[in-house]
């Protein structure tokens, strides 16, 4: 989901701000702009590499419209480097300490209704969300510097994201026209296509 040297595809109320992107690792700060990405459905696997700084905590939120669904992760370190809500309401995990470190892996699953938390390895816990939300995933650092990085999401093998021959539930700021599929393979034509989402 990160581009090695761009934020193509990620938004939020205009322009992203205060964030450098090099070799697909994401930098940004307190000031940093929200930034907004992509949707998802059904089942997935979001897994990426995290780093804070001068007491750094990344916010990670997954929205859904229809039913409203909210869930915010907040990623830090120390005693209580780690918090999960859902609806604003705090979720109890097995653990919210989180060891300092130079580099820290996170793994967010979603199976049915379930969406559960692992860190550095470890199960927390998790929460179970509305039957067939679909889910948004934002980024934003609430205090001091943070990086990112291995961005990656992932659905089940055998629920493609793209029908055969159909864009059908895909928006792009661009023409849809500019996208075309032939067999398992998405082509964008031009650059009118910009992205999908």
């Amino acid at each position: 989901l990160l581009p090695r040297e761009s934020l193509v595809g990620w938004e939020y109320a205009g322009e992203p701000r205060n964030w450098t992107i090099t070799d697909g690792l994401l930098r940004g700060s307190a000031e940093s702009s929200p930034l907004l990405a992509g949707w998802t459905w059904q089942n997935f696997r979001l897994s990426f590499a995290w780093s804070v700084s001068d007491g750094g905590a990344w916010n990670v939120r997954l929205t859904g419209s229809s039913p409203p669904t909210e869930v915010a992760l907040s990623l830090g370190e120390g005693e209580q480097g780690l918090a999960l809500h859902s609806a604003g309401a705090p979720v109890p995990l097995s653990s919210t300490a989180v060891a300092a470190a130079q580099a820290h892996t996170a793994v967010i699953e979603r199976v049915g209704r379930r969406l559960e938390l692992t860190l550095d390895g470890v199960p927390r816990g998790g929460v179970d969300l509305p039957r067939g939300v679909r889910l948004a995933l934002g980024l934003s650092l609430s205090r001091g510097q943070g990086t990112l990085s291995e961005l990656v999401l992932s659905e089940p093998l055998g629920q493609p994201l793209v029908k055969t021959g159909s864009l059908d539930g895909w928006w792009t700021p661009g023409s849809l026209d500019s996208w075309v599929i032939e067999g398992d393979t998405l082509t964008c034509l031009n650059r009118d296509g910009n992205y999908l989402r």
